[in-house]
């Protein structure tokens, strides 16, 4: 049966007493089987029933087609048989005064129905329109868009026609549509769902079709469930390898290069959508709603190395004279949002106390005189003061020149799509656009005047160089060169 048989009630057009096979019915179709003859010779006390179409066929010689009826109301009624489709009439029943009736209607037949349903609205008045004009323009609500989508699909459903998405000519055909009456929609041909197979639909916010993939399944019958009702509630559940199946199909479609994802980019399904999924019959479809996929930060991790020569010469060198000079392997750089260390460090041991000290660099700026007053604390000689003072900062330089200072430096905008490349150039290109090109340690104390006083503040300037290729979602590697000098002299 058609989509238009199987949804529709029938009258017989013209009732009466003719051996005619359109006016009576049959116990089987005309001629097709021995001594079966009319089931009724009089159709005229049928004239207002209503019937149903369960089963159709087509004469071979005659080329024409047969449908078996039953009355709606009576399912033993005598009229029940066989009769030609030629022979009824289409039946509609009225539209309630606050209601409007979609007809989904074929695209090569617009007066052939696929299928109708109502949308009410109470306290509407006949007569008036179902939208609203503004500045010349028909629409309607978008909450009357959603609804009207979500009933087109179920009525739709197990149907070779699908309608996604009305434009703006069906917007205003619907919104011009006063209640009390109907509308048609045309609705495009779809591809066939295999009566093993289950159409999953990923919908975008604006309620159209993003995309679509077929799960099937062996050994089972169109019209079932997927799935099943959880024992003990009312929610529906897959068996394991059912939902662990759907899941891999559906990772497989919204995989890397996906421009929409489900529940914030894990694709992972929720319990109301395995509910969905579960209610969902096989020959049918089932509507899952995505979301664009947000960008997702290159994470641009800063590497630092240490040359063999002044800054200016080496980043006038080409690529392979630079790598000569690279004396050292590149260290990833840590942030600190502040001119100074606050990670502690530690002194060798003084040569006679055997004693050290343990200050970060924020203290030293802090309290230049930090250590000289420990040294007068603990009675600490001449010799172990200079030895103390030159560990600390050889060691708060060593810490320095493991971070830099991310005050005013932006990596947040390095963005793209999860999974997409990027390139070498475009990380460099994005360092020199956001002042990011050079960057500096935070700050280490240098001596001077008498041992144990850290006031005067050095620091070392990184250049950037070069930068690895990547995926966004994974740190995008700078590599950014220094030279072993002291800036103040």
């Amino acid at each position: 049966m058609s989509a238009v048989q199987q949804g529709s009630t029938y009258k017989i057009a013209n009732p009466g007493t003719a051996n005619d096979g359109k006016t009576v019915t049959y116990q089987s179709p005309e001629w097709t089987q021995y001594k079966m003859g009319r089931a009724i010779t009089d159709s005229t006390p049928y004239a207002k029933s209503v019937f149903k179409i369960d089963q159709t066929g087509t004469r071979t010689r005659e080329n024409d087609q047969w449908v078996h009826i039953t009355d709606v109301t009576n399912a033993n009624s005598p009229a029940n048989g066989w009769i030609l489709m030629s022979g009824l009439t289409q039946v509609s029943t009225p539209v309630a005064d606050n209601a409007i009736r979609v007809n989904l209607v074929d695209p090569d037949n617009n007066s052939s129905v696929i299928k109708s349903f109502d949308v009410t609205r109470s306290a509407a008045q006949k007569g008036t329109n179902f939208g609203y004009n503004t500045n010349g323009t028909w629409t309607i609500s978008t909450n009357d868009q959603d609804t009207i989508q979500n009933q087109i699909r179920t009525a739709l459903n197990g149907t070779n026609y699908g309608l996604e998405g009305l434009s703006a000519a069906q917007l205003a055909q619907v919104a011009q549509t006063q209640f009390g009456s109907s509308v048609n929609l045309v609705v495009k041909k779809a591809d066939p769902i295999a009566d093993n197979a289950v159409r999953i639909n990923f919908v975008k916010p604006d309620d159209t079709i993003y995309k679509s993939v077929d799960w099937t399944k062996t050994g089972v019958v169109k019209g079932n469930n997927l799935g099943y009702q959880l024992s003990g509630n009312s929610a529906w559940g897959l068996s394991s390898a059912d939902l662990a199946a759907i899941q891999d199909k559906i990772n497989g479609a919204l995989g890397t290069g996906s421009t929409y994802e489900l529940n914030a980019g894990n694709n992972t399904l929720t319990s109301g959508e395995i509910d969905t999924i579960a209610h969902g019959q096989f020959g049918g479809q089932i509507y899952l709603n995505v979301s664009a996929v947000k960008n997702q930060v290159g994470a641009i991790q800063p590497y630092a190395f240490k040359i063999d020569a002044d800054l200016s010469t080496f980043t006038s060198l080409s690529g392979a004279a630079q790598a000569v000079l690279d004396l050292t392997s590149p260290s990833a750089l840590t942030a600190v949002d502040g001119q100074y260390s606050t990670t502690a460090v530690t002194s060798a041991k003084g040569p006679d106390s055997g004693k050290t000290y343990s200050m970060s660099a924020a203290q030293a700026a802090q309290n230049p005189l930090l250590l000289e007053t420990w040294f007068v604390a603990n009675n600490i000689d001449a010799t172990d003061q200079k030895a103390i003072t030159s560990s600390l900062i050889s060691a708060m330089k060593a810490q320095a020149r493991k971070e830099f200072i991310s005050t005013n430096v932006n990596f947040a905008d390095f963005t793209g799509l999860p999974g997409t490349a990027f390139t070498s150039s475009s990380v460099m290109t994005y360092l020199n656009g956001h002042n990011a090109n050079v960057l500096h340690s935070t700050k280490y104390p240098v001596a001077y005047s008498a041992p144990g006083v850290l006031a005067v503040t050095d620091q070392t300037t990184y250049v950037a160089t070069s930068a690895d290729a990547g995926t966004y979602g994974k740190a995008a590697k700078a590599y950014y060169a220094y030279a072993d000098i002291n800036l103040i002299p």
